[in-house]
């Protein structure tokens, strides 16, 4: 069976790694453009994974998916199957119809719950207790196919980066299930409840400011949602000049802190920053200064002479 593999970040590096490692048929990788930085330009994670795992693999990197000359390149392929992992375009049904056996889509979330760009940010951010992986048949409307196959995890704690790291595991030996069930002509799906259909649009900036008049617990679930990268952030002032902090890593306190405004610095001494929160406080337990490294509260308290102050906007 000829697969024709269509991702670009490295959650979809990761699956396309997983089909190398069980000697799928991968025929063409078709990923995003490089993007411009500087002088040069950066590989998108499937590109680079791509190039180390196959020799001289056959590469699309289309601006639009819908180009008539793109898609006339991949109807000589011939392919059986798409797999489609956080492509990053809408495929149209002029591509859609191209292979035989038909296209998938690995959706990292429950759905019809969080169509869209951004299901595990999303997921964090609105406090949910569970997420999974969903694959299903793709049609033209986004992420509205009938589901193949689908398989929960709880959240529990997890930042962005680990939740994502589990997703993948679950999705590998779910996609291999899928794959075996195609090459024997064996799919069943189901269509989805449009009357629980929810959406995840794409992150954007304003996601990332942290706005201290929130609930500590909010702002601890937007701290995951957005951790490592590219991080939820405040401006402080430090030394008199004002600086950004991303905030890495923190906890939910049990403070009562009624006289004090939100976004005061309740402590910042030894090995403990807390800052008050509409409701509760906030330890901070690991941040970044923008121009400095990640590092732990207790380096950056120690590397601080005098106290700081959160700035709004």
């Amino acid at each position: 069976m000829k697969i024709v593999f269509f991702g670009t970040p490295q959650f979809a590096a990761n699956i396309l790694t997983f089909l190398k490692e069980k000697n799928i048929n991968v025929v063409a990788i078709v990923t995003q453009k490089d993007t411009p930085k500087g002088n040069s330009f950066i590989e998108p994670p499937v590109k680079k994974k791509a190039l180390e795992l196959f020799q001289k693999p056959p590469i699309f990197q289309p601006v639009k998916a819908s180009d008539p000359e793109f898609i006339e390149e991949i109807k000589k392929l011939k392919p059986d199957l798409f797999i489609v992992v956080a492509y990053g375009q809408i495929l149209k049904k002029a591509l859609l119809d191209i292979p035989s056996k038909g296209c998938i889509n690995i959706h990292a979330s429950l759905l019809p719950k969080y169509r869209g760009a951004a299901p595990i940010q999303r997921a964090i951010l609105n406090g949910e207790k569970t997420t999974g992986i969903t694959i299903m048949k793709m049609v033209p409307q986004m992420d509205a196919g009938d589901i193949i196959a689908l398989k929960e995890i709880e959240i529990g704690e997890m930042n962005f980066k680990e939740l994502e790291e589990n997703l993948c595991a679950i999705a590998k030996p779910l996609l291999f299930d899928v794959i075996s069930a195609y090459e024997k002509n064996q799919i069943k799906a189901y269509p989805q409840d449009e009357k629980l259909v929810t959406y995840a649009p794409k992150i954007t900036l304003s996601d990332l400011e942290i706005n201290f008049n929130n609930d500590a617990l909010n702002i601890y679930n937007q701290v995951r949602a957005f951790s490592p990268i590219p991080g939820a952030r405040c401006l402080i002032e430090l030394h008199g000049e004002k600086k950004m902090m991303k905030i890495l890593q923190c906890k939910v306190l049990d403070v009562k802190n009624s006289l004090d405004a939100p976004g005061k610095v309740l402590k910042f001494e030894k090995d403990v920053f807390i800052i008050a929160c509409k409701n509760q406080a906030l330890q901070i337990l690991k941040l970044q200064i923008e121009g400095k490294k990640a590092m732990d509260s207790i380096e950056f308290i120690r590397g601080v002479k005098n106290s700081i102050k959160i700035v709004f906007p």
